[in-house]
């Protein structure tokens, strides 16, 4: 395989408008086993788990410095950071409260001199619970949950493109209602906390058409109208292969593999993607290549309870970490890509789903796509996707699983 020095991202350092740039979803709600009932059942859910020498804990300012410090080995330029808002449930004291340890660490890398990611907000839309976000009682209270992120993530450590802050919309599957109204009335209401600038928003594709639910709690949406965003994404890339979406801005999702089989309350929907040996990461990193991506994303850092994750664990030690930091580096100085000597070559139709969704409004052609299975439906019943999150054994239908529970707000 090809190595390379790898590059030392800085967290200060202002983003060219064509710079190659590689993100990662971190997943931070991790907790140490204990003896309560809730911790021991989200630790057997755990498809993989942390080295015993290094346990997770996002009370940790030391977990958070390892954990970026294993980015910037990687080559990895951003951190999307998983924000299930500020007390939305009383079991999820990690969103927010993690926040200022999370900082904290990065304030401590800086400080010495340590190459360190910036931190993206990677908003798990599945807190929205069916909202109506053409409601105006629904558009503030999302507007505070994201001006809760911001007070707490402070502009020198945001991530940002063309001086603007990014936002990451996760699936969205649990918002009943919305249209490009509700995304200029975001930006507007966000200026000040965001020192005058917009968000720079990266919305997953199921968010590119207005949406409504009917009467009847049917979910519809408007495939002759696109909303601006700035750039979009495909979710599923670490079961689907490479996924792709060039509009505004080019943008491939790789993964590695997935695995939710440990996840017991899943029943059927569990699904496993095997990793190949580092062949399936190794063939969406040449394939995002090829694709001619600007931004990659890599899903994910550690998602360890679906399996999808690149960071160090007990199960692949430090490989994908490894294996990152050289197609990061080879991604970004425009290297070819070459596959280990071990993997074989595949045809794309038996490695990726289907190339870029937007391709097919050049040719006039409607377009839908068919999404994934773990999409779900385009039109669903309201309530269906976006029922209250339960944050109990029950299941989800939801590729994110039930997060660690804790009692303790943190502080």
């Amino acid at each position: 395989m090809l190595q390379a020095p790898l590059a030392s991202p800085s967290a200060a350092r202002a983003q060219s408008a064509g710079e190659r740039r590689v993100f990662s979803f971190f997943y931070y709600w991790y907790e140490p086993l204990t003896a309560e009932f809730w911790n021991i059942v989200n630790h057997a859910n755990l498809s993989n788990r942390f080295p015993e020498s290094r346990p997770a804990d996002w009370r940790s300012v030391d977990w958070f410095k390892g954990q970026f410090a294993d980015m910037a080995e990687a080559n990895i330029d951003v951190a999307l950071a998983v924000y299930w808002g500020d007390n939305i449930y009383p079991e999820t004291p990690w969103s927010t409260h993690g926040l200022p340890r999370m900082v904290q660490a990065l304030d401590e890398m800086v400080s010495d001199g340590l190459p360190a990611p910036t931190v993206g907000l990677f908003f798990d839309s599945y807190v929205l619970d069916g909202a109506n976000l053409t409601d105006p009682d629904r558009l503030d209270w999302l507007t505070s949950q994201l001006r809760t992120y911001f007070k707490l993530v402070p502009a020198r450590h945001r991530a940002t493109q063309d001086g603007r802050p990014i936002i990451w919309l996760y699936l969205s599957n649990f918002a009943n209602d919305f249209n490009q109204d509700t995304f200029d009335e975001l930006s507007d209401r966000l200026r000040d906390d965001l020192d005058g600038a917009r968000p720079y928003w990266i919305a997953e594709v199921s968010w590119r058409n207005p949406t409504w639910t009917d009467g009847q709690g049917m979910r519809h949406f408007d495939p002759d109208r696109l909303i601006s965003f700035d750039a979009f994404y495909r979710w599923g890339s670490a079961s689907a292969g490479t996924l792709f979406a060039g509009r505004g801005l080019p943008i491939a999702s790789v993964g590695p593999g997935y695995d939710d089989t440990a996840i017991a309350d899943r029943g059927d929907e569990r699904s496993a993607r095997p990793r190949e040996d580092g062949c399936f990461y190794a063939r969406n990193w040449l394939k995002a290549q090829q694709l001619g991506a600007q931004w990659v994303a890599v899903e994910t850092w550690n998602e360890l309870y679906e399996g999808s994750g690149i960071a160090e664990t007990a199960e692949w030690g430090r490989d994908y970490i490894i294996a990152t930091g050289t197609y990061s580096t080879a991604f970004k100085q425009n290297q070819p890509i070459t596959l280990p000597a071990h993997c074989p070559g595949v045809l794309d139709d038996q490695a990726t789903e289907p190339d870029d969704p937007f391709s097919t409004l050049a040719t006039g052609l409607d377009p839908t796509i068919a999404l994934p299975a773990l999409y779900g439906s385009p039109t669903l019943a309201a309530g269906t996707p976006t029922a209250r999150p339960t944050l109990t054994a029950t299941p989800i239908p939801n590729p994110t699983p039930t997060p660690p529970l804790g009692n303790e707000n943190g502080d």
